[in-house]
């Protein structure tokens, strides 16, 4: 597991507050090799990941080439927007279950 920041600094702030530094920047790494790409949750981490054009581009490439796309939380809304929920069931932090377009939204973890 590798955890990237979506700006050029390594640190990331979270929810609560949490601080931690991340392996890498997402202007620095090649996802050619990458399993699966999946994104935190929380706010407003997850308006954050919505607004990375590079990030979204990144999860668009992975899902063409059959790799694994996952999100927690409130992140799902950012594979909503995108489209790579459509016909597919997912769940969502409560509140957030419009974000989720073209899913059903089960309710389930």
């Amino acid at each position: 597991v590798k955890t990237v920041s979506i700006t050029n600094d390594r640190r990331v702030v979270g929810a609560h507050n949490m601080e931690y530094i991340a392996d890498n920047t997402i202007d620095k790494i090649d996802i050619t090799d990458a399993e699966a790409l999946i994104l935190p949750g929380g706010m407003p981490g997850s308006s954050n990941l919505n607004s990375c054009e590079q990030l979204k581009e990144m999860l668009l490439d992975q899902y063409r080439r059959g790799k694994i796309v996952a999100a927690i939380c409130a992140a799902p809304m950012v594979l909503g927007s995108l489209g790579l929920l459509k016909g597919r069931k997912a769940t969502c932090y409560p509140g957030f279950e419009l974000k989720l377009i073209g899913a059903t939204v089960t309710g389930e973890a």
